[in-house]
């Protein structure tokens, strides 16, 4: 046992480098292993997220193009159009 000590004392700084470089050179493998895993799955993420996104945005123009076309086309029914005035006449009030 004293034979232990005395060489641990003697090479401390080599145990203490050991005892760091171990678990720092598996932590950079783990980072350099999920990093690469990162770099091949992300594109595909992308790509899904920004379809999601485009028919999220096709979705609300034509909503929003659906809706305008119903209030330009709402036309009550007693409004007609005629060929003899500039615009919209309606019948109900002319007597017709």
């Amino acid at each position: 046992m004293h034979r232990f000590k005395e060489t641990l004392r003697r090479h401390a700084l080599t145990v203490g480098l050991l005892a760091v470089a171990i678990p720092l050179l598996a932590h950079l493998w783990l980072q350099y292993r999920s990093l690469s895993k990162l770099e091949s799955t992300l594109p595909i993420a992308r790509r899904y997220h920004m379809r999601r996104y485009l028919s999220e945005v096709i979705e609300k123009i034509i909503t929003h193009y659906e809706q305008k076309a119903e209030e330009t086309l709402n036309v009550p029914p007693g409004l007609s159009i005629t060929n003899t005035g500039p615009g919209l006449q309606n019948r109900e009030s002319d007597g017709r």
